[in-house]
């Protein structure tokens, strides 16, 4: 892997397009899949644009852990995009930040949704609609009060440091904007990390940064404090589905907290 020399955009977020979907695509996915594949094959293989960095914030095995996933399309971000396309006060037009996508999937999702005005940020990327940066540093990278939207899935979990990704993403967003924010629910138990450094080879979970994990609503607002004006959507995860080191289970409980945010002007 390389670090990336990509330039930083500094007039403004950078625009995706993609097709405008037909309207069989609208109900029935198999189309966008194949787009989505056939772009991480054609810049993955072909162009091997492959690029990571690292984060002193993060846990330090994030990119391993990340990369091991790098060609699924995983639908969990779902949970996040839904009840925003259900909002009236966001429109189609809306400029979206999605921070963390392992690949261009998140944004394939969206644009199915009607949101083509989107980018990635994260310290692994196969596309030229995703920037390696760091979420720790959004406001270095992105112009202050930029996005109208900015979507966190199963990334602010990877932070040793999670107020100040929270803080970096009040930075970008404007005033009134809504944040998305979505982690998987977890069996946040200490004894289980040798168990799970057997099944894995390494622990994500670094408990001498951060002995607990994010694993409820209320812990995803409290990062955000007064910012927090009104929440559009909170999942608790009610049926605690959760991995094991020795039981793997095929969809996880999601926890998830769509809101929007007031920020202090002066």
């Amino acid at each position: 892997m390389m670090q990336s020399t990509r330039p930083v955009p500094r007039d403004g977020p950078t625009i995706l397009s993609f097709p405008t979907p037909p309207l069989w695509a609208c109900l029935d996915g198999r189309m966008w899949k194949w787009l989505w594949s056939w772009r991480y094959w054609y810049f993955v293989r072909i162009m091997r644009r492959v690029a990571t960095s690292g984060s002193a914030h993060a846990f330090a095995e994030t990119v391993q852990h990340n990369m091991r996933s790098l060609a699924q399309c995983n639908p969990r971000m779902r949970h996040l995009i839904k009840p925003l396309a259900a909002l009236e006060s966001v429109g189609r037009d809306a400029r979206i930040l999605v921070i963390g996508p392992r690949n261009e999937w998140d944004l394939v999702r969206l644009a199915r949704e009607g949101f083509y005005r989107c980018v990635g940020v994260g310290l692994i990327s196969d596309s030229p609609c995703v920037l390696v940066g760091d979420m720790h540093a959004l406001a270095e990278q992105f112009p202050k009060d930029s996005f109208d939207v900015v979507l966190c899935g199963w990334t602010i979990s990877y932070s040793a440091e999670p107020y100040l990704a929270a803080q970096q993403m009040l930075a970008v967003a404007k005033n009134g904007a809504v944040i998305g924010v979505g982690v998987e629910y977890a069996v946040d138990d200490p004894s289980l990390d040798d168990a799970w450094k057997r099944a894995d080879g390494y622990i994500v979970q670094e408990r001498d940064r951060l002995p607990v994990r994010i694993n409820c609503v209320d812990d995803i607002l409290r990062l955000f404090g007064d910012a927090v004006a009104d929440v559009y959507w909170r999942h608790d995860a009610p049926l605690k589905r959760a991995h094991l080191p020795d039981k793997m289970v095929s969809d996880p409980s999601a926890v998830c907290a769509v809101f929007s945010v007031r920020k202090q002007q002066g």
